[in-house]
């Protein structure tokens, strides 16, 4: 079973033809201790943009000679060392001189070069999250045939292309097999390799340590960050998978410093895909040392960015909040700095969901219902507010129509009081009362419901009112019919209308829908929350 080649961010970058021609950084002596090594680190992180346009520079050149070189050998040299260089710097820009290269091999019809660069592409696929199109690409140029001068690179993009895979499924039951067969073609590499290629005693580690031997894989670590011929990519990825070995067998403070290093390394090198920078900060996080994880977590989540590393950008992502959240709560003196990661991290997520257009359009959607959520508290305030107001309202007048008739009782004008309760002058004024709070009411509620309802008629069938807070009586009808009242006796009763009236109103309100048979449904639909 794998432990560590799925956990690392990326997989060994080889490029062996490549590496024993490009130039590699030249390492100073080491720091003896983790709050060294993290100060030399921080100090290399403050230059990181002068050490990228330097390697930039070196790739301008090799651009130069590959416009100007035209010996179809040196050419593949010069394409496995630009690719060999964005390795660590865009993966966008090594598939894209991979197509190159394997166009040119196709034009001159070198069908070896082609598979070779065809099989170094599909490896590198699934750190954009391109996975299915990865394996086939590379089982096809499998089952068409390996050249023989291919067995190697092979090897490399097998072992790189099911590891990164395996990371991509890291809960699914898809992971061991894919696992397996990284771990298969990392065998295969380790016995088609010279002991003397400077990746050779890194991949020792690996595969002594998938073998479960892990005395053997942290003496073959320690020996590729030792050994001279290994080139600083090797030395930062032994000392990240030794750093996270020793982390799992809780030697925290000795599994720090060389993860720390790898990140050192990779720093100097001006490298951008630099795993140890992620694996810091969230050792930092779990040690409660927020500054420090939300500042590395921030370089790692933009380098990310700038690299086209699309899967890793997204699972540093979603780390983030949480970081900055806890990093506001424990260390309020430093806001300056949680400003500057959080203003990073809106930058960088905006660059993830340009790139995941389904996630903006569920994170626009919940913005929308947390919109609609308030207003339908707001509406309920109003609600409860005016019915309140209405109570009183009531009770006043039921006061005052108390003290009426006991006036008159009192007078013995109980003829006068008869009359004037037989022509049921109070209840029509108590009518239009009700009839004013209620519109008012309602439409605070639903301020556009006139025009909702509208927009359900006919062109010219449409219902004018005189003030946007006044309904007419059609429009009450359809208010109560929005408010879920299904007695019409009711409905009649609260409008001083009869009951053959309502369902007159209600039947030509829906002959002038443009669609009939779902109106009532219509109604009810305004203003809900979806």
């Amino acid at each position: 079973m794998m432990k560590r080649m799925i956990f690392s961010l990326f997989a060994v970058v080889w490029s062996l033809a490549a590496e024993a021609s490009c130039s590699d950084v030249i390492l100073p002596e080491m720091p003896v201790t983790v709050s060294a090594m993290t100060r030399k680190l921080d100090e290399t992180l403050a230059q990181r943009k002068h050490l990228e346009e330097h390697k930039m520079q070196h790739v301008d050149s090799l651009r130069a000679v590959l416009a100007s070189e035209g010996s179809s050998n040196r050419r593949y040299e010069v394409y496995r060392e630009i690719i060999h260089e964005f390795t660590m710097l865009n993966v966008d820009s090594v598939m894209y001189y991979c197509d190159q290269a394997a166009f040119y091999a196709l034009g001159r019809g070198d069908s070896v070069e082609a598979q070779s660069f065809v099989m170094q592409r599909a490896s590198w696929y699934p750190t954009i999250g391109v996975v299915r199109e990865a394996i086939d690409e590379f089982e096809a140029q499998v089952a068409a045939g390996v050249y023989p001068q291919n067995r190697v690179r092979m090897f490399e993009a097998g072992m790189q292309m099911y590891t990164l895979v395996a990371k991509f499924y890291p809960n699914s039951a898809l992971s061991g097999g894919y696992e397996y067969k990284a771990q298969e073609y990392a065998d295969s590499l380790l016995h088609a390799l010279s002991p003397y290629e400077p990746a050779y005693a890194l991949l020792e580690g690996i595969v002594a340590e998938n073998g479960g031997n892990d005395v053997m894989a942290k003496a073959h670590y320690l020996g590729a960050i030792d050994d001279e011929v290994s080139s600083a990519v090797c030395k930062a990825q032994a000392a990240l998978l030794l750093g996270q070995m020793l982390c799992d067998e809780d030697n925290e403070k000795e599994g720090l410093y060389y993860i720390a290093m790898s990140a050192y390394i990779n720093a100097l090198a001006g490298n951008l895909l630099n795993p140890a920078l992620e694996h810091l900060g969230r050792r930092f996080y779990d040690q409660k040392k927020l500054g420090e994880a939300a500042s590395y977590l921030n370089i790692a989540l933009e380098n990310a960015v700038q690299s086209a590393s699309k899967v890793e950008a997204m699972r540093i992502a979603e780390m983030m909040p949480e970081v900055s959240n806890d990093y506001q709560a424990h260390a309020r003196q430093k806001f300056l700095l949680l400003v500057v990661v959080s203003v990073a991290l809106l930058l960088s997520l905006v660059v993830v969901v340009l790139g995941f257009a389904r996630l903006q359009g569920q994170m626009k959607k919940m913005r929308v219902l947390k919109l609609q959520l308030h207003q339908s508290d707001a509406m309920k305030e109003a609600a409860i507010s005016n019915f309140l107001g209405l109570c009183t309202l009531y009770m006043e007048r039921l006061e005052d129509f108390a003290r009426m008739v006991r006036r008159k009782i009192s007078a013995g004008q109980t003829d006068s009081l008869y009359k004037q309760l037989k022509e049921e002058k109070l209840a029509d004024r108590q009518d239009g009362l009700l009839s004013e709070v209620f519109d008012r009411a309602f439409t605070g509620m639903f301020p556009t419901f006139v025009e909702d309802v509208n927009a359900l008629f006919l062109p010219d069938k449409r219902i004018v009112t005189t003030t946007p807070e006044e309904l007419t009586t059609e429009l009450r009808v359809l208010a109560f019919m929005r408010l879920g009242v299904e007695d019409t006796q009711k409905v009649a009763r609260i409008l001083g209308l009869s009951l053959n009236t309502v369902y007159t109103y209600r039947n030509k309100l829906r002959a002038r829908a443009l669609n009939r048979d779902t109106f009532e449904a219509d109604v009810m639909a305004i203003g809900r929350i979806d």
